[in-house]
């Protein structure tokens, strides 16, 4: 647990420098341009398998790209850290709407410039989610049904009526129709 709260502080603190290095960026140039179009240079590398297995991006970076795309609003059909389908499209209409010839596939300073164009919002995203567990804790606590000798679920046995539980017992629930 302890390394869960410390690696959402070391995320914190390298977005918020990162977006303090893109914001220094954005005030060096021209007052005229939006700061987007300052995230993404002229000429890109255009990206190929070879050229995104080069990153050599493990889970948690494939989480970080599909998050920052997700915020961008591209959606990558879920945050799971395999570059599947979803996160496919996501990827080619982000680098379509930027300019950037449409593969699918990342390189190097195609993922800067995602990192730039997103850290804002990444380190906001962050911030706001730095309490929430990635994990969940299972519950503890029994449950208060148990199946009686002829197999139908019931309430638990400390309540008085200990009746049937409806649409849990499909068995159970044709007898008390009638149809067993």
């Amino acid at each position: 647990m302890e390394d869960t709260a410390t690696d959402t502080e070391a995320d914190i603190a390298a977005a918020a420098a990162a977006a303090a290095a893109a914001a220094a960026l954005a005030a060096s140039a021209d007052t005229g341009a939006d700061s987007a179009a300052l995230a993404v240079p002229k000429a890109m590398t255009e990206g190929t398998i070879l050229t995104e297995t080069a990153l050599e991006l493990d889970k948690a970076g494939r989480i970080q790209v599909q998050r920052r795309l997700n915020l961008l609003g591209y959606n990558t059909r879920g945050v799971d850290g395999v570059f599947g389908p979803g996160t496919r499209a996501g990827l080619t209409q982000w680098q379509y709407k930027n300019g950037i010839p449409p593969t699918g596939y990342l390189a190097a300073d195609q993922l800067g410039a995602l990192n730039a164009m997103s850290e804002t919002l990444y380190v906001n995203w962050l911030a706001a989610n730095a309490n929430s567990s990635t994990t969940t804790k299972k519950s503890t606590t029994k449950r208060k049904v148990w199946r009686g000798a002829d197999g139908c679920l019931r309430r638990a046995p400390g309540n008085a009526r200990r009746h049937i539980i409806r649409g849990q017992s499909r068995y159970c629930n044709r007898r008390r129709a009638g149809k067993i």
